[in-house]
């Protein structure tokens, strides 16, 4: 990251850090990563490769550590908007020239991630004018950065042909934090997103209540079971006009709503065999124009008022 005007920022008293918002993959895949990154160093002497944990970056900026408390809770809201994200890796990528990574094939969650982090905490994330914090639209997951020419050439030629698969639901974001010119990152905090297991045990509880419900006041069962026995007694299900509340949706441009049953009605539109598998399909006809050239105009008027 860029670091500018540092000095002209620097409050006496407080330290400015660099941050990182990062998801981590879980530990087996972890190890698999980290083996590939100590072998590409290994072969094209790439210290980076050695000292970068595997992780996607979702943001990267430098702030004062007095702001930490108010980042932290402003991310811890932003997550609890989210469920966990399923992340699918799959072979490698490159930036030409300095960059080599292994490729994000499920991009779509966490671009809307990174999107809704700039939207609501992109004002905490800001330093200065001079240092921004940087988002990361196009998630990867590096192997080795900062390479010189000959790392990239060589490093490329060979990866672009090997292949790798993984996946890993991330179930929550990591802030992390260096001081300036160091290598080495410390935990923040850990930013858990929303809970599917508490989301499911809300289910069964709503689940539960019913059946205690039912159980209290048996005649909403019988009326539930009373209901669903005539409907499928019924030999047609007849298509009738809408109730009051429902005719308030209305479709501008296209006269009357519903067809009146009448008696001198020809046809009607009957569902047979509601026990079928097939769909159910309504005809929705559309809005038909007629092209029609009349001789005369219909009622012509003359008159000067």
């Amino acid at each position: 990251m860029q670091l500018q005007s540092i000095t002209t920022a620097t409050i006496p008293g407080y330290r400015v850090y660099e941050y990182l918002l990062v998801l981590s993959p879980h530990e087996e895949l972890w190890n698999r990563i980290i083996k590939v990154k100590t072998e590409f160093s290994e072969k094209y002497k790439n210290d980076y490769a050695k000292w970068g944990k595997p992780h996607i970056t979702l943001a990267n900026f430098l702030q004062y550590e007095l702001m930490e408390e108010r980042l932290v809770n402003r991310l811890n809201m932003i997550a609890m908007g989210f469920h966990p994200i399923k992340v699918e890796l799959r072979d490698y990528g490159s930036f030409p020239s300095h960059t080599i990574y292994i490729n994000v094939v499920s991009k779509l969650p966490i671009q809307s991630l990174v999107k809704t982090i700039r939207t609501e905490a992109q004002r905490l994330m800001k330093l200065n004018d001079d240092n921004k914090p940087h988002f990361i639209l196009e998630p990867h997951l590096t192997i080795a950065r900062k390479l010189e020419p000959w790392q990239y050439e060589k490093g490329w030629l060979e990866y672009s042909h090997k292949h790798f698969t993984g996946r890993f639901i991330a179930d929550g974001m990591l802030l992390l934090k260096r001081p300036l010119n160091e290598h080495r990152y410390q935990i923040v905090r850990r930013l858990e997103f929303q809970n599917l297991a508490v989301t499911t045990k809300q289910g069964e509880l709503f689940i539960s209540v019913v059946f205690v419900l039912l159980s209290v006041f048996p005649s909403l069962r019988q009326k539930k079971q009373y209901t669903m026995s005539e409907k499928l007694q019924q030999d047609h299900y007849k298509v009738k006009p809408k109730d009051a509340d429902e005719t308030q949706q209305y479709h501008a441009g296209r006269g009357a709503q519903f067809n009146t049953k009448n008696r001198f009605l020809k046809n009607e539109v009957t569902k047979e065999h509601i026990e079928g598998i097939d769909e159910w399909e309504e005809t929705n006809l559309k809005t038909q124009y007629i092209e029609v050239h009349p001789k005369t105009i219909v009622n012509k008027v003359e008159s000067p008022d």
